[in-house]
């Protein structure tokens, strides 16, 4: 899971460059444990992140979360619903 949101966050890297890494990686991960919370079926979950980021750092769409955009630390835990399990995922 890892390397799939590193290439989310580096794809976004060069889409935005006047954005940093960490604000890129922070809306990433933000988005992905939005999206991973209310999943029934995470097949999907990497191309879904990429577009929802996207729209987020376009300023189209607005994070939702009460922790949008406050990102401090380099490794956000996240519960994989369907897996029951907490995974996390290294923004740093």
């Amino acid at each position: 899971m890892h390397d799939e949101l590193e290439g989310v966050v580096s794809a976004l890297c060069v889409k935005f460059p006047t954005r940093s890494r960490i604000d890129i990686q922070c809306v990433v991960a933000d988005v992905y444990a939005q999206l991973a919370a209310s999943a029934s079926i995470t097949a999907h979950l990497i191309p879904l992140t990429l577009n929802r980021s996207r729209r987020v750092l376009s300023g189209a769409e607005i994070a939702t979360s009460p922790g949008a955009n406050a990102c401090a630390e380099t490794s956000i835990p996240m519960r994989h619903r369907s897996a029951g399990r907490s995974v996390h995922a290294t923004v740093a």
